[in-house]
């Protein structure tokens, strides 16, 4: 399998699609149209993300460091 490194665009681009499905429940249409990317991107990217959040839980002593702990759209300047 073909490895590629990961530029800060891919990863605001995930960020990005993240925020709109997660904090701004916007529906995958809407996402896929406004990011350009297609919906089995969305669901991949979700569903790798929920899998590792659960097999790493928080585990943060401090409040701000935990879920939601952070600004929205903190990637950006």
């Amino acid at each position: 399998m073909a490895r590629f490194e990961k530029t800060r665009a891919d990863d605001e681009l995930e960020l990005e699609v993240l925020h709109l499905r997660e904090n701004k429940k916007l529906k995958m249409a809407v996402v896929r149209e406004r990011c350009r990317v297609s919906t089995g991107f969305i669901s991949g990217l979700q569903n790798r993300v929920r899998k590792n959040a659960a097999r790493h839980p928080c585990q943060c002593r401090r409040k701000a460091n935990r879920d939601g702990g952070m600004r929205q759209r903190w990637w950006s300047s």
